[in-house]
C-alpha cells in the first residue's frame, strides 16, 4: 500500500519528465533517506503531518502547547501559520539583486511553498 501511494505521488509529479531524466533523478534520490526526503518534500510533509512511522509534528517539540499571548488569549495551533518554503535546506538560500539593485541574501526556492506552521521550516532546515 505504501509503495503504491509513493508511486502515485511520483507519477503525478513527474508526468511530463522523460524516462532518462527520471532514471537519473530516481537513482540520485535513492542514495539515502535524507536525499530522498530533500528531493520529495511533498512526501516528507505528508509523512510528518500524517504520523507515518509513529512520528508526528508534535513529537518534534517545536509546537508550543498551552501558550498564552500577552493579551491572555490562548495560542491556537494555526496562530503560527504563514507562508513557508516547504523544502527548507541550506542549498535553497542564495544572493541576488532585488528590483532596487541591492544585493540581498534570502530564500531562493519556493516551488514547495504552502501555508503552514513556520516551525516546520525550522525543523526542515535541521534535516
Amino acid at each position: 500500500r505504501r509503495c503504491d501511494w509513493v508511486g502515485n505521488m511520483f507519477r503525478t509529479r513527474d508526468a511530463r519528465e522523460t524516462e532518462e531524466d527520471l532514471r537519473q533523478r530516481y537513482q540520485a534520490q535513492s542514495e539515502d533517506a535524507n536525499v530522498f526526503y530533500r528531493a520529495t518534500a511533498g512526501i516528507f510533509w505528508s509523512d510528518l503531518a500524517g504520523d507515518w512511522g509513529g512520528l508526528s509534528v508534535k513529537d518534534l517539540g517545536i509546537l508550543p502547547e498551552d501558550t498564552t499571548l500577552h493579551d491572555g488569549v490562548l495560542l491556537q495551533e494555526k496562530n503560527t501559520w504563514t507562508w513557508v518554503t516547504g523544502d527548507q535546506h541550506l542549498s535553497n538560500f542564495g544572493a541576488w539583486r532585488n528590483r532596487h539593485g541591492e544585493v540581498v541574501f534570502s530564500v531562493n526556492d519556493f516551488d514547495e511553498s504552502a501555508v503552514y506552521d513556520f516551525h516546520i521550516d525550522v525543523a526542515r532546515v535541521a534535516v
